[in-house]
């Protein structure tokens, strides 16, 4: 039997509101864009998934890990997305 546990991410942008997202993974890592309109979210479901700050909702979600994923980071404007686990790291454009 599989369990899933509910995680909560709370995000406050400077001057905008705060929005909470509720998933069901084990997060790792969590970092917002430089423009503050995506939120990069890895952990142990072994994706990286691009998330739209505004709407909630996945944008696009990156598979290639085989493992738990725990760091991701996006370049300056958001063209590049870089996530490692303990045999490596991938990077996509």
């Amino acid at each position: 039997m599989h369990t899933h546990l509910h995680t909560q991410i709370t995000v406050t942008y400077a001057y905008e509101q705060t929005i909470t997202y509720v998933c069901t993974c084990t997060h790792r890592c969590v970092r917002l864009s430089h423009d503050g309109q995506h939120i990069l979210s890895c952990g142990a479901d072994a994706k990286v998934i691009l998330w739209e700050w505004r709407d909630h909702k996945p944008l696009r979600i990156y598979s290639g890990h085989f493992i738990s994923v725990s760091c991701c980071d996006m370049a300056l404007h958001g063209t590049r997305i870089v996530s490692g686990d303990n045999h490596g790291m991938m990077w996509w454009v």
